[in-house]
């Protein structure tokens, strides 16, 4: 059999995935790395797969659909265990597999009539167990097998004509039974007529041979069936129905398996022992880690997120204290990007042109234009023509900004960015939103620093219970027996000491805009520590430094991976709420998060289970080779809601020439000198190895230049050679400004037309 190592990245999930839909219920479904075959616990009503790397798709997917239909279908141990003890009393487990056999045509009959899509997987995954010899049956005469044995192999391989199995009238009619089993009651009644006509056989055989068990009768027919089911195994049918405690040589009842008669050990079918041990030789012991699940928890978004009406209410204080320049930082800006928003503005009507063009059909419509008849001798272009343009798609952009206190060093020039950006969407009617995270939640009791110093144990119970309604508070007893109560997020993704300040929105008019963002520049201007010339020409480094700000607005930690899970909800519902096709989500930030939110997970392969019953890999351990926890959780989620959301992902993210060839080294190592030299040359670097659609890297002290701006600081009676000078420093300053504009400028007009 060909195999095929399946990429951890994708296809656990995807194997889950296919599980989860398959179930009418919603099970829970793993895969371990310990599990050797599958299991069900039918209390937990969750399903644990073993992790078989070395199976090909089709036999993954029969594999898993098999598993479903024993989960779905087949009842507990306390169903059918008496009967096994009945039958055989010394020895259940013997006659568990031929109940096993009967039961696996039961359920895989009713998955492939549920779910069609899935006889394919059957019909391939059949053909490689019979060409890797998973029955042991190769080079023997299968009419010397016992009639369970020879009903096993009909029923999974002979219905698709990959072995002829023979059997006499009489099996015949056994064999029918099997097939036309619907309940359970049917598979213990055919299953008996079975175990006692393989006991005759063992039985003559031992008086003539007196020896290893008999083999069956030679019977006659073609061997084809109507059969509806293979299968992989007798010791996953034992696990699934019940008894997942029990390996494969124990007794279904918890003790070890024991002799038993002869009759009972004459009865061992040798296909299921050959299909156990080579399904579990599918395993592979590379996987050295734990695979991990977590569940995705809803958020309560009133509990994360300033709304902006009460974030410039907040903020409009600041208008009565010394220092006040909002105004005139945020004039600076319009006028420094004037050019930048009008270069955007003309990309995006060029390509909204270009897409129009490409979306319009024109067809004759075989009546004649009389305003051209005239033309007949020269052009056969006579017809009226009729133009059909289809409706284009609805754009929107959502920015969330990094609150944090490093971003001090890039506050203004992360800002200048990010409303430049706004003012393009102004412009063109897209709607928007800006929102900046910090470890301030809206939710606090008083104005401190949302920490475990300043906040007491019921804020923070209070707090964290009230971000998702997933979360429960319980009760319990502490260390010294005393009551307490504690959150319990139970298996989900810990959100927690994260809050969303909503500054900026679409939905503002033109007044409510400019107070918005002249707020935003003085809040920016009294936290910033850039230095670069832009916010020198403002008294910020002292007067603005004692200026009162509520405390909730101050730099904080850096909850990114709190806030990119934040952006499922916030996405989906902008997108929702203004009939969107597409959504550009653009992270402004300075480095790497200050926290995962796997936080119970040491290592591992980390997947997530989606509230619609899809599964996503957050990360793995291949991965996490060149990347940390935190890193590798942010990568994650950036494709974890350009999945769920549709959304376009771009990151933006401010340095200096320090940082830049760290940075491209983490990014990108085979290229990381090549990267290096565009940052020194143009100021940036982009690359898409992390997540994003496409990310950037930017030097913070890149400052954005009008034509006018080049001799601004020359005296009027300076020498040609000073002139000289400052035009060639300047200029150039003002080419990689306008290499960073249009490189990005293009970016944005492409992604938002894709």
């Amino acid at each position: 059999m060909s195999t095929a190592t399946l990429n951890p990245t994708v296809n656990l999930a995807a194997k889950s995935q296919l599980a989860r839909l398959l179930a009418t219920e919603n099970l829970s479904i793993v895969h371990s790395t310990q599990a050797r075959t599958a299991s069900f616990s039918t209390e937990e009503r969750k399903l644990t797969l073993p992790v078989w790397s070395k199976a090909t798709d089709d036999l993954y997917d029969m594999l898993v659909t098999h598993e479903v239909g024993h989960a779905l279908h087949t009842p507990s141990a306390d169903t059918f265990m008496p009967v096994c003890e009945e039958m055989s009393p010394g020895n259940p487990e013997a006659f568990f597999a031929y109940l096993n056999i009967v039961e696996d045509v039961r359920i895989d009959s009713a998955m492939k009539s549920a779910y069609p899509g899935t006889r394919r997987s059957y019909f391939n995954g059949m053909k490689e167990l019979m060409d890797s010899d998973f029955f042991g049956v190769r080079g023997q005469n299968i009419a010397e097998l016992s009639l369970g044995d020879r009903i096993n192999l009909q029923t999974k391989a002979g219905q698709y004509g990959f072995v002829d199995v023979p059997f006499s009238d009489a099996e015949r009619v056994i064999l029918d039974e099997v097939l036309a089993a619907k309940s359970f009651d049917d598979v213990i009644a055919v299953a008996k007529k079975i175990w006692n006509n393989s006991g005759a056989e063992d039985d003559q055989s031992q008086q003539q041979t007196n020896s290893a068990p008999a083999k069956g009768d030679e019977g006659s027919g073609d061997g084809e069936s109507d059969g509806n089911s293979p299968d992989q195994g007798d010791q996953e049918g034992k696990q699934d129905q019940g008894t997942p405690q029990n390996g494969p040589n124990e007794d279904p009842r918890g003790g070890q398996s024991k002799a038993g008669s002869a009759a009972s050990q004459s009865r061992d079918l040798k296909t299921t022992k050959s299909m156990e041990q080579k399904i579990q030789n599918l395993t592979s012991t590379d996987w050295k880690d734990s695979i991990i699940y977590f569940d995705a928890p809803n958020i309560n978004l009133k509990s994360v997120i300033w709304d902006h009406k009460t974030v410039h209410a907040d903020l409009d204080v600041l208008r009565t204290q010394e220092g006040w320049c909002g105004n005139k930082v945020f004039s600076a800006i319009e006028s420094r990007n004037k050019d930048f928003v009008a270069n955007l503005v003309k990309q995006f009507e060029q390509k909204m042109a270009a897409e129009t063009i490409r979306r319009t059909r024109t067809a004759k419509t075989g009546r004649l234009d009389m305003r051209k008849i005239a033309n007949y001798k020269f052009s056969d272009d006579l017809f009226v023509k009729n133009q059909t343009t289809t409706d284009g798609k609805n754009h929107g952009m959502v920015f969330m900004m990094d609150w944090s206190g490093s971003m001090s060093d890039y506050l203004m020039p992360t800002v200048e960015q990010m409303i430049a950006l706004c003012l393009f969407c102004r412009k063109m009617n897209i709607p928007f939103e800006v929102f900046a995270f910090t470890n301030s939640m809206p939710v606090r009791e008083h104005e401190g620093y949302y920490n475990r110093e300043q906040l007491s144990r019921e804020e923070i119970i209070a707090n964290l219970s009230s971000i998702s309604p997933d979360y429960k508070i319980e009760e319990r007893n502490d260390y010294y027996g005393s009551k307490t109560v504690e959150v319990n997020v139970g298996n989900n993704l810990r959100i927690d000491r994260v809050g969303m300040i909503h500054f900026l929105s679409s939905k503002m008019n033109n007044k409510e805009f400019r107070n918005a963002v002249e707020n935003l520049c003085q809040l920016a201007l009294v936290y910033d520590h850039s230095g670069v010339s832009f916010t020198k020409e403002f008294p910020h480094m002292y007067i603005n430094s004692h200026m009162n700000v509520m405390s909730r607005y101050g730099l904080s930690g850096t909850p990114l991976n709190e806030a990119m899970y934040l952006l499922l909800p916030i996405v989906s519902q902008f997108k929702v709420a203004n009939r969107l096709d597409i959504v550009n989500t653009i992270v402004l930030t300075d480095g790497g998060a200050g926290s995962y939110i796997a936080n119970r997970c040491s290592g591992g392969n980390v997947i997530i289970n989606l509230p619609n019953r899809a599964q996503f890999p957050l990360y793995t351990t291949a991965q996490a080779s060149s990347q940390g926890r935190a890193e590798l959780e942010t990568s994650g989620l950036a494709r974890l809601v350009k999945h769920v959301t549709g959304s376009n992902m771009i990151s933006i993210r401010i340095g200096n020439k320090r940082e830049s060839g760290y940075i491209a080294n983490s990014v990108d190592q085979k290229n990381a000198a090549k990267l290096n030299s565009q940052f020194k040359q143009n100021g940036f670097f982009s690359y898409t190895s992390r997540g994003f659609d496409e990310s950037f890297f930017i030097d913070a002290n890149i400052e954005v230049m009008d034509t006018d701006e080049v001799l601004a600081n020359v005296k009027d009676d300076a020498s040609v050679g000073v002139i000289t000078r400052a035009f060639i420093k300047n200029n150039s300053k003002r080419a990689n400004s306008r290499v960073l504009l249009n490189r990005f400028s293009d970016l944005i007009a492409k992604k938002i037309l894709a």
